[in-house]
C-alpha cells in the first residue's frame, strides 16, 4: 500500500494514449466508476470529476481524469485536510480499483462502441467544458504550502482574510491581558487580586464577547464580533481549520461575496440562538 503526504495528499498517474481515442477512454473510465458506485459529477470532453462515499473510516476523495494531448491524466486526491497530512492508502487504493474495473469494461463494451460513442458525444455536447476551474479542489490545487492559506487569490479571496483578522482579533485580546496581568501585578506585588478574572472578563466584553442583555438594549453589533473572540489556542485553531476546510472547497464556487455573506449570516444566527440558552459565551 502506497501512502501519500502533503497538505492536500494525492495519487496522480500519467496514462499514455497512444492510438487510443480520448472520447473512448472517458467513456470506460465513466462505466467504471458507476460500477464502483463513486458519485458522477461532471463529465465533458476534456474528463470527468467523481467523488467516492463518505464513511467513519475515511474522508471523500475526488477522482478526476483530464485529457491532455496523449496523456489521461488520473488523480485520486483527498477532499478533507488530512488532520495528520497523509491519506492512509485510500488514494493508491482508489486507482488500483479503478484500473482493474477499467479493463473489466472495456472487455464488455467492445462490441457497442458505435453506440457508446454517440451517446457520449451527445451527452457531452451539452456540457461545461470549463467546469474543471470551479470544481471544489481547483482552489485547493493551487496551494502550495501551508502559508498559502494565509494569502487571498482567486477562489480564494474572503477565506484568508477571515483567517488573518481572526487570529489577529485573538493576539490583540491576549496582549491585552497580558499587560493587564503586568499592570495588576506591579500595582499589588505578588498578592493576589480576587477581581483578576473578573476584570479580564470585562475586556473580553469591551472586544465583542456576545451578552444578552447587552444584545438585546441595542449593542447588536456584537452579533458580529463575537465571531472573532476566542477563548484559546485549541478554539482558534480548530475554527481556522474548520473555516480553511470549507473556504477551500466553497469559496470558489460560491464567490466571496455570497461566501461572506453566508458567513456573517450564519454566525449571526449561531450567536441568536446562544444568548436563548446563555447569559454570555463566545
Amino acid at each position: 500500500m502506497l501512502i501519500s503526504w502533503g497538505y492536500s495528499p494525492k495519487i496522480e498517474k500519467f496514462i499514455p494514449l497512444a492510438d487510443f481515442p480520448a472520447d473512448k477512454y472517458l467513456i470506460i473510465a465513466r462505466q467504471a466508476i458507476e460500477n464502483l458506485g463513486w458519485s458522477l459529477s461532471h463529465v465533458s470532453e476534456s474528463g470527468l470529476i467523481a467523488y467516492t462515499p463518505i464513511s467513519f473510516q475515511s474522508y471523500s476523495e475526488e477522482i478526476s481524469i483530464r485529457i491532455h494531448g496523449n496523456f489521461a491524466v488520473v488523480k485520486s486526491e483527498c477532499v478533507g485536510i488530512q488532520m495528520l497530512f497523509n491519506d492512509y492508502g485510500k488514494n493508491d487504493a482508489n486507482l488500483e480499483k479503478f484500473f482493474h474495473e477499467f479493463e473489466y469494461v472495456e472487455f464488455h463494451l467492445k462490441d457497442v462502441w458505435e453506440e457508446s460513442l454517440q451517446k457520449f458525444h451527445q451527452f457531452i455536447a451539452t456540457q461545461d467544458d470549463q467546469y474543471f476551474e470551479k470544481a471544489p479542489l481547483a482552489t485547493k490545487n493551487k496551494i502550495k504550502n501551508v502559508l498559502f492559506l494565509f494569502f487571498p487569490q482567486k477562489g480564494y479571496t474572503a477565506t484568508p482574510i477571515l483567517v488573518l483578522l481572526n487570529i489577529f482579533y485573538y493576539i490583540t485580546l491576549v496582549l491585552f491581558s497580558i499587560v493587564y496581568l503586568r499592570y495588576q501585578f506591579v500595582r499589588n506585588g505578588s498578592s493576589y487580586d480576587p477581581d483578576f478574572i473578573e476584570e479580564l472578563k470585562k475586556i473580553a466584553l469591551n472586544f465583542g464577547v456576545n451578552q444578552r442583555n447587552l444584545v438585546l438594549g441595542g449593542e447588536y453589533w456584537r452579533l458580529i464580533s463575537y465571531q472573532f473572540i476566542h477563548g484559546s489556542k485549541s478554539h482558534l485553531f480548530f475554527n481556522m481549520y474548520a473555516l480553511v476546510y470549507l473556504g477551500l472547497m466553497i469559496e470558489n464556487k460560491l464567490g466571496w461575496k455570497k461566501y461572506l455573506f453566508i458567513y456573517l449570516v450564519s454566525g449571526i444566527c449561531g450567536g441568536l440562538l446562544s444568548l436563548i440558552f446563555h447569559q454570555e459565551g463566545l
